[in-house]
């Protein structure tokens, strides 16, 4: 009986220990998805506080924020995924996905950003690179990639994404 009380209580602690690491996992995984929406509509706003503007550029920089907020909306679903794949709770979806339009989209999005930090984007992509997987999810990568790169490019660098087909895969 002792035996088997040590053993279940040592199977406890692990399982304690291990949904205190998913948690911990879970909520660094929030600050880093949360981190750079956040910041861009901050620096956008207070841009906009800072000087006056025309209201065409208003309308820009505002159409900026939706879509950031949009992007915080994608975020929250991502979270959700994170939190269902530490459960193992995850289904992918698999489409063909192409990589010119998943970057020129994602380009579209960090421009701004990329151009307050003093950092030039370049894109090239075949309309051949074709790949399978869940878009979202490479779309979320992407902007890992594009955000991590914009912040420790120094000013007048630049920021370069190309995909194409080769030996029957993307590079």
């Amino acid at each position: 009986l002792a035996v088997m009380t040590v053993r279940a209580l040592r199977a406890a602690e692990f399982n304690r220990q291990r949904w205190h690491d998913n948690l911990m996992r879970f909520t660094a995984d929030a600050a880093h998805e949360l981190r750079a929406p956040l910041t861009l509509m901050h620096a956008t706003l207070e841009h906009l506080l800072r000087h006056p503007r025309t209201v065409e550029e208003y309308q820009e920089r505002t159409g900026l924020v939706v879509n950031e907020v949009d992007r915080m909306i994608a975020v929250s679903h991502s979270l959700l995924f994170l939190a269902q794949s530490d459960a193992g709770a995850l289904t992918l979806s698999l489409d063909q996905v192409r990589l010119d339009a998943l970057i020129s989209e994602g380009v579209e999005r960090f421009t701004p950003a990329a151009r307050q930090a003093g950092v030039r984007l370049a894109s090239a992509a075949g309309s051949d690179a074709l790949v399978y997987g869940d878009s979202v999810l490479l779309g979320r990568v992407l902007d890992n990639l594009l955000d991590n790169a914009i912040r420790h490019t120094p000013p007048g660098g630049t920021v370069r994404i190309q995909a194409w087909e080769a030996r029957g895969g993307c590079m």
